[in-house]
């Protein structure tokens, strides 16, 4: 028996999935779930589910939608669902034992593809894909309510670690064309990301599409200095000057950054200039700019 969180809120059965159902009890027991065990007091849960608009009487609200969670509980799980909802002292906990929640089996399984990468790459692939395909949508409206929505925001990032691991094993194994578009889709959605603009851009050189992938870093660049004032990193820059180099690196499977050259002495870590330090460019040079035009194109690399 499964509780879900992730999206969609309920119960997955033997007999199929069963729904929480009303807008404060569906809140309710996804706030209880993503506490993950761990009590909520009654005056965060009032917060949360009201904000500044709790009525005269939350105490007695609040415990009439844990009571009705707890009836149904109990005719989805018998014998056991109505207890799953403890009282804490000033406040409630979710009882997981002997249950799988969603969002413990969504991380863990991100985590485990992330360390089965480089040593089973076939097995960490099933393993992020079976993970993934958990994820049914962000969580309910987190607007003023700072539980859900540091929730929210932790799932989120297994997510798109989990999306940068697939991308990543997908490249290694030169499925590039089969993966572009889904790249694509991530990297509009995330601009500002630079490990997805380096499979996007990866991903369009080895489907022959050189001026695309120049295309993506320099997009990133404008996006980053218009908005953040800052540089892309050594590393993406370096990608930049390989696919100007047609460097035959870019077509191994695993395609990795020339080493950073030495900081030059007495330079202060962190500085500005320290983080320019990936090119051969010198100190104090924007990194990007000092680039060579591309050189001719072999075939295959015109737009497409």
């Amino acid at each position: 028996m499964r509780y879900c969180a992730l999206g969609r809120v309920g119960v997955e059965t033997a007999a199929g999935f069963v729904d929480i159902t009303g807008e404060y009890r569906r809140l309710l027991f996804q706030i209880l779930l993503v506490s993950e065990g761990r009590p909520v007091l009654h005056d965060v849960l009032i917060e949360e589910l009201w904000g500044g608009k709790a009525p005269g009487n939350a105490e007695n609200a609040l415990q009439a939608h844990i009571s009705r969670i707890r009836r149904h509980l109990a005719t989805i799980e018998p014998g056991r669902g109505a207890g799953r909802v403890q009282g804490h002292p000033q406040g409630y906990r979710f009882d997981l034992d002997g249950i799988e929640l969603d969002t413990a089996v969504f991380a863990n399984g991100i985590d485990r593809a992330a360390r089965l990468r480089f040593d089973d790459p076939d097995a960490a692939l099933r393993q992020v894909r079976a993970s993934l395909a958990l994820w049914q949508g962000p969580l309910a409206d987190s607007t003023g309510r700072d539980l859900l929505r540091a929730a929210g925001e932790r799932y989120e990032a297994y997510r798109l670690r989990g999306l940068a691991t697939l991308f990543d094993i997908e490249l290694e194994r030169g499925r590039h064309a089969a993966v572009l578009a889904d790249i694509q889709a991530v990297h509009s959605q995330y601009t500002l990301r630079e490990d997805f603009c380096e499979h996007y851009m990866l991903a369009l050189y080895r489907s022959g599409s050189q001026v695309e992938a120049l295309d993506a870093f320099r997009s990133l660049r404008s996006r980053l200095a218009d908005e953040l004032g800052l540089d892309p990193s050594p590393r993406l820059c370096a990608l930049e000057q390989a696919i100007l180099d047609h460097a035959p690196a870019l077509q191994r499977p695993r395609w990795s950054a020339p080493p950073l050259p030495q900081r030059s002495p007495g330079l202060p870590t962190g500085s500005g200039d320290d983080r320019r330090a990936g090119t051969s460019t010198p100190l104090r040079q924007d990194p990007c700019k000092a680039r060579t035009a591309p050189r001719s194109q072999p075939p295959g690399t015109s737009r497409q």
